[in-house]
């Protein structure tokens, strides 16, 4: 799968989202699909967990605790039904006995729906198990989600077979039916097993040999399987693919558990989530295998089955007296090409045991990059760190930065390890972290300001000019992303559904206030109205390290005024348009707005916004009033007050101005392009604006000349104009 791919999509969990319970006082939010979502999102993927819960305070746990972090949802309330909670009995914590009530559950009633149905259009993966298919109608929700997920949509069965136990307290009475895992083994392309798992599905195939034939045996009359995952407890795990470069030939990876089991309940789901993100972000099955044999080891140690997961790439080892070169030049380098580093004077706080938490980061790092110079080889604790790296068996990656020589303790360990310089240093990285080479990312087209829910007489959708704008320019082959912030509260959760929905990448941060909603009238015809809340979340869009290396990262960036009525959100945008790279596209689409008679903009914000942008889009109001406040010659015909505008402001190179029904013109330097509007039947404006900004940048960073852009973007936004929303999926002849 491409790198660009990545974040295109949910990686779905459906079935079971419950409580475990293991004593009077200690309970913990559980369930295998809600594990794997977990994990998966924890390699930097889209999880989501698609379950019912009861109308009760247990319900509500468990949805707070998926908002608190920042998972998707679809949470099914059942009517008279209890959340699910499972009795754990951890005794022998390599065998814990479960108590499972299927009956009284609520995961167990899920029901279809078109928001399932919509989710389903979305989704990369989707991870499904038998228990929650034992009693009630959530069997035949997971097989319409199945069938409604594309052809190379990822269906990952766990076999997860849940026993209750007897009175003997022996796990002897099944919570699953032969049908059932016959049937999802024939619906599902990866299948995963514990061992005890393996000898009951091979004995209802009839499947014999030992374990090593018998699933080689699956892989041969299951076709469509390209994954089989077996875990086998304190010995490991194993994984058979399809070896695509050697005729589809069974391969295999085996590796050891390197960890004493302290906990083993959702390991297994924990290695299955993580298997697969790093799968879907391209590395090979072998780093793949070794990454979620890590994560499932921090389960373990952890003693919980979702803790948090601080996994970077790589470890940066170095002496601070080289600090400059290291973290000015090859830190930034690093970011810039998608990697998480570890430095220590950024991740070790005051107070900390910092050998501790510098054993902790090798351990789960992928790779060790040494910065040696003569100081280095002096320096005590990176020797140190060098030989703590050879003993977790971590490749190491020495780059010299003088002609010193590696002191007596580090030599014999990087003797015979080539140094790299700086042509070969990205090449050798991606190649063992992700197995192979990886292109660079693609540079991001950025629409900032404002998210928030349009509410019409007849319902609502998402809105916000900027998601309008990156929505469009995705269209045409652009990374595009939405930078933004929402309310910690159900608006705000939702709001990223619909983002993901749409296959926008964005940046949003959860501040302290309401999500931003906006009243529509749109009773006078083509001439909506607008009631805007304005103490919302996105007029405070914290500025912060990761919007700082986004903002290195794009190509083209799109602000506006409304957002910028905020003081914070305005000082965000204006440090992001200094530090963004030089030939950035910087696009304000002024879209003045008011309640009311009451403006939300002053001059001096559009004024400054002017002078910062190398784009400037208005419709004919806004370029009235720009006439008004720049005292420009308003006698003048549209083409001369422009090029007056240009003149004074020598930074545009390209000026929009729409005019509705009556055209749009578009100046660049001395040329200039008219365009008619095209005369469609009209279903609603709204976001047709913003549809004629993405369709334009598009096809400028496309490479299409001013008059194909404009004739693109006037052909696009009629079209939009004809649709129920400002978000329709734009007919391919329509951008050529």
């Amino acid at each position: 799968m491409a790198i660009d791919d990545i974040q295109k999509g949910y990686i779905v969990g459906i079935g079971e989202a419950l409580l475990d319970c293991f004593g009077e006082n200690d309970r913990k939010v559980g369930g295998a699909p809600l594990i794997f979502a977990y994990h998966a999102a924890q390699s930097g993927l889209k999880g989501m967990i698609i379950s019912a819960i009861g109308e009760d305070q247990e319900g509500k746990e468990i949805k707070d605790w998926i908002i608190n972090h920042k998972l998707a949802y679809s949470l099914e309330p059942i009517h008279g039904k209890p959340t699910g909670i499972v009795q754990v009995n951890k005794d022998d914590p390599n065998n814990p006995l479960y108590t499972i009530d299927p009956e009284n559950s609520a995961w167990s009633y899920m029901s279809y729906s078109e928001e399932l149905n919509k989710i389903a259009k979305h989704t990369r993966a989707v991870y499904f198990g038998p228990l929650a298919s034992f009693v009630g109608t959530s069997k035949g929700t997971i097989e319409q989600f199945l069938n409604a997920v594309d052809k190379d949509c990822l269906k990952i069965f766990d076999v997860n077979l849940r026993f209750n136990p007897n009175e003997n307290k022996e796990h002897k009475i099944p919570l699953y039916h032969d049908n059932t895992v016959r049937s999802y083994i024939e619906k599902c392309n990866v299948l995963k097993v514990n061992f005890d798992e393996l000898k009951i599905v091979c004995e209802l195939l009839h499947i014999e040999g030992n374990e090593r034939k018998q699933c080689r045996r699956i892989m041969e009359t299951y076709e469509k399987i390209k994954y089989l995952i077996v875990t086998l407890g304190e010995e490991g795990s194993t994984i058979f693919w399809r070896d695509k470069d050697h005729n589809n030939r069974i391969a295999f990876s085996s590796l050891g558990m390197p960890a004493e089991l302290k906990n083993t309940v959702g390991a297994g789901d924990a290695l299955a989530g993580a298997f697969i993100g790093e799968i879907l972000k391209g590395k090979t099955e072998v780093r793949a295998h070794h990454y979620a044999v890590q994560r499932s080891v921090i389960v373990c140690e952890a003693e919980e089955s979702m803790p948090h997961i601080a996994q970077d790439d790589i470890f940066i080892s170095y002496s601070r007296k080289d600090e400059r070169i290291v973290v000015d030049v090859f830190c930034k380098l690093f970011e810039n090409w998608g990697f998480n580093i570890w430095r220590d004077k950024e991740k070790i706080t005051k107070g900390e045991r910092f050998d501790d938490k510098i054993q902790h980061a090798i351990q789960n790092c992928e790779v060790v990059v040494y910065f040696s110079s003569k100081d280095a080889n002096c320096s005590p604790y990176v020797t140190q760190e060098i030989k703590y790296a050879c003993e977790n068996q971590k490749t190491i990656i020495p780059i010299k930065l003088d002609n010193a020589d590696f002191n007596d303790e580090i030599n014999p360990i990087l003797k015979y390890i080539d140094n790299l310089d700086l042509n070969h240093l990205i090449s050798s990285i991606n190649k063992h972290i992700y197995g192979h080479e990886r292109e660079k990312d693609k540079a991001y087209v950025i629409g900032i300001g404002e998210l928030l829910w349009d509410c019409f007489p007849n319902g609502r959708r998402i809105g916000g000019a900027p998601a309008n704008f990156a929505y469009h320019v995705a269209q045409f082959g652009h990374q595009a992303m939405v930078v933004s912030a929402v309310g910690s509260d159900e608006d705000g959760n939702n709001l990223m559904i619909e983002l993901q929905n749409h296959n926008l990448d964005y940046n949003i941060e959860t501040v302290n206030l309401p999500t931003g909603v906006v009243k529509i009238d749109t009773s006078v015809e083509n001439d909506p109205h607008y009631d805007i809340k304005t103490d919302v979340a996105w007029s405070a869009i914290p500025y912060n390290t990761k919007l700082e290396t986004i903002a290195t990262k794009c190509c083209a960036v799109c602000f506006g005024t409304l957002a910028q009525y905020g003081d914070i959100s305005r000082e965000t945008i204006m440090k992001m348009l200094e530090i963004v790279p030089s030939d950035c596209l910087k696009i304000y689409d002024m879209n003045l707005r008011n309640n009311a008679e009451t403006p939300l903009y002053n001059n001096k914000t559009i004024i400054k916004s002017i002078s910062k942008c190398n784009i400037l889009k208005v419709n004919i109001d806004e370029f009235e009033y720009l006439t008004k406040i720049l005292s420009l010659n308003a006698n003048e015909k549209i083409e001369k007050r422009s090029k007056e505008f240009m003149g004074k402001y020598s930074n545009i190179m390209y000026l929009i101005i729409t005019m509705g029904t009556d055209g749009s013109w578009v100046f660049q330097g001395d040329k200039s392009s008219f365009k008619k509007t095209p005369k469609v039947k009209v279903n609603d404006v709204v976001g047709a604006g913003d549809s004629f900004t993405g369709a334009f940048i598009g096809s400028i960073l496309n490479g299409k000349t001013m008059e194909e852009a404009h004739r693109i973007a006037v052909d696009v936004s009629a079209f939009v104009c004809t649709q129920p929303d400002g978000m329709p999926e734009i007919p391919e002849r329509l951008k050529e």
